[in-house]
């Protein structure tokens, strides 16, 4: 009984560091796979803000690459800062829906008047 109680430990130990040093966190810039009830996607999206015209018209940028790029729908939330603003002051997040078969688009906000910056601070898909 003595010799189970000091290895139960040890072995519930040796688990835990195994699943541990076998976890590794998917970057952003890697090529992602997507699993959905009805396929699987290898593609990578990325949005950025463009060109700032008049005085507030701010052009965004929708990029979908990848071998599998374009095959379904795709609705895209993003969140843009303007004016070098604070998280919760000076964003505004928005939505935009890709059809099948659409690898790249624009989309034009606006921010406060006057823009003087825009900046993609954070997005995120699904299918």
């Amino acid at each position: 009984m003595k010799l189970i109680s000091k290895i139960l430990p040890v072995l519930a130990l040796a688990a835990i560091s195994v699943s541990l040093v076998s976890f590794t966190p998917v970057k952003k810039a890697e090529r992602l796979l997507h699993a959905t009830s009805k396929n699987v996607l290898d593609e990578s999206i990325n949005v950025y803000s463009s060109d700032i015209t008049g005085a507030n018209d701010v052009l965004i940028r929708f990029e979908r690459t990848g071998p599998e790029a374009g095959q379904g729908d795709v609705t895209i939330t993003y969140t843009v800062r303007f004016n070098q603003g604070t998280i919760h002051e000076g964003s505004n997040t928005y939505t935009k829906v890709m059809s099948a078969g659409e690898t790249s688009s624009i989309e034009h906000v606006q921010g406060p008047n006057p823009t003087g910056d825009a900046e993609v601070t954070s997005y995120s898909w699904t299918y």
